[in-house]
C-alpha cells in the first residue's frame, strides 16, 4: 500500500494484536494527515482570518468553474436550444403545428390567422398547440379545444352545421331575393309601357291613316294658339 510516497507493507490480521492499532491509524490519522497538509499552505498561525478568507476565496473560484463546466457539459449534451423551436419538436410536429396554426385565427382581431399574429393570446395559443402536440393530440383535438375555450371565432368563418348554417344561408338568400325584385321590377316596368302604346298600336292597327293622326295634332295645336292670343 502507498500512501504519500511511504511504502507500508500489507498487514495479515491472524496471530497480531497490533492489527486493530495499525488499522485504525491507516484508516482515520493518514487521510486526516493529508488532508491537514493540504490545508497548512493556507492556514498561518500568524494570521489565521486571512488565510481562512484565502481558503475561502478558492473554494469559491472552484465552485464556479465547476457550474460553468456542468453548465458547458449540459449545452453540449441538449444540442443547444433553438428560439424557434423552444421546446424541440421534430420536423413532422413543427409542420403539424404551422398547419394547425394557419386553420386558426386571433380571437381578438379581426381576419389575422393564428400563425401571423403578434398579440400575447396568440403567442400563448401557440406554445399550446407545441404543449397538445408533444402529449400526441391530432390536429382535430387539437382545434375542437380551442373551439371548447374561445368558441368558433378561432376558426374565422362558422362551421356548416346547426344554427351556424343561418350565416351560410343568410347571404344565398338576400341574393336571390334582391334578383328576384330586380326580375319583378322589369317585368312590371315592361307591361307599364305596353299599356301606355296599346291605344296608338290599336290605332294603327285599326286602319286609322296616320295623316288623320297628323292633322289632329295640328288642329290641337292652332287651337292652343288661338287661345294664347285671346288671352293677351
Amino acid at each position: 500500500m502507498i500512501m504519500r510516497g511511504i511504502h507500508l507493507p500489507l498487514i495479515s490480521r491472524s496471530g497480531s494484536f497490533l492489527f486493530p492499532v495499525l488499522r485504525f491509524g491507516i484508516m482515520v490519522w493518514m487521510p486526516s494527515y493529508t488532508l491537514m497538509g493540504w490545508l497548512m499552505p493556507f492556514l498561518s498561525m500568524h494570521d489565521p482570518l486571512h488565510s481562512i478568507s484565502r481558503l475561502m476565496k478558492k473554494a469559491v473560484f472552484l465552485a464556479l468553474i465547476a457550474i460553468f463546466l456542468f453548465s458547458a457539459v449540459a449545452f453540449a449534451q441538449d444540442g443547444g436550444t433553438d428560439p424557434n423551436n423552444p421546446r424541440g419538436l421534430t420536423p413532422e410536429q413543427q409542420a403539424l403545428a404551422k398547419e394547425v396554426q394557419m386553420e386558426l385565427w386571433c380571437p381578438i382581431c379581426q381576419g389575422v390567422r393564428l400563425d401571423v399574429c403578434e398579440q400575447q393570446v396568440c403567442q400563448q395559443m401557440r406554445e399550446m398547440i407545441d404543449e397538445m402536440i408533444l402529449a400526441g393530440n391530432s390536429k382535430q383535438e387539437i382545434i375542437d379545444e380551442f373551439i371548447v375555450q374561445y368558441g368558433v371565432v378561432v376558426l374565422g368563418e362558422p362551421p356548416k352545421e346547426g344554427v351556424n348554417l343561418v350565416a351560410w344561408i343568410m347571404p344565398l338568400a338576400l341574393m336571390l331575393a334582391g334578383l328576384g325584385f330586380a326580375v319583378w321590377m322589369s317585368r312590371k316596368w315592361t307591361q307599364a309601357r305596353r299599356e301606355e302604346t296599346a291605344p296608338s298600336l290599336a290605332a294603327v292597327e285599326g286602319g286609322a291613316p296616320l295623316s288623320s293622326a297628323a292633322s289632329v295634332e295640328d288642329d290641337y295645336l292652332a287651337r292652343v294658339e288661338q287661345e294664347l292670343e285671346e288671352g293677351y
